[in-house]
């Protein structure tokens, strides 16, 4: 199994500093051979430092080929956001990219949804925010460090979506899986969200699995 991934950011035209960070970088199109792993981060907003925070967080994920690397990786950026830049803080949805499966690991509110070739569309993450306030309730970079996980099948999957809020916030999911069933890629989606206003940071990497030989 292989896996075509393309990734793409945009800071929008309302926030002053760009606070999303992906793995690998913005830009990157290209074919990624398992286990490896994709992330996204989205540095908290109203905490100084988000920047740093979503930097730091991404920058883990480099060599990760195993569960077991993923939570010791993150375990460090946590760390190393605490003692860096003490307050910051930052979301991360990381996709471990298997040779029969992907795992979907999370912290904050970054989402992760799967896009099947039957049309179905299934949402992968759960959003760590109080439903009151929606403050959020898990960050990477303060408190306890508590990630969840969802394994996600191959059989029947198109694509998998992993993103920040800024994607979804102009762009509902079937909106999202539409435009990619019709040929569309990461630019596309970004000249959408770019057309709606772009009123937060956005980073998007869609990852498409691939028979071997390919």
């Amino acid at each position: 199994m292989k896996y075509r991934v393309e990734v793409q950011c945009h800071q929008g035209y309302v926030r002053d500093t760009m606070e999303d960070s992906t793995f690998p970088p913005c830009g990157f199109r290209g074919v990624l051979i398992p286990p490896t792993v994709v992330a996204v981060a989205d540095g908290v907003g109203g905490l100084p430092g988000g920047e740093i925070a979503s930097s730091i967080a991404t920058s883990h994920m480099a060599g990760v080929s195993s569960e077991r690397e993923l939570l010791d990786a993150t375990i460090k950026a946590h760390l190393e956001i605490q003692s860096t830049f003490p307050g910051s803080a930052t979301t991360l949805t990381a996709a471990l990219l298997g040779e029969d499966s992907i795992s979907v690991y999370w912290v904050g509110d970054s989402p992760a949804f799967a896009i099947y070739e039957d049309g179905e569309i299934r949402k992968i993450t759960t959003p760590h925010i109080h439903m009151g306030t929606g403050f959020l309730t898990r960050v990477l970079g303060i408190g306890e460090l508590v990630m969840d996980k969802a394994d996600v099948s191959l059989d029947g999957l198109f694509a998998l979506v992993v993103a920040t809020d800024g994607l979804t916030l102009h762009l509902s999911f079937p909106e999202i899986a539409d435009i990619l069933r019709e040929g569309g890629s990461v630019d596309s989606l970004l000249e959408v969200v770019l057309a709606r206003g772009a009123y937060d940071n956005v980073a998007v990497a869609t990852i498409y699995p691939l028979e071997a030989d390919i």
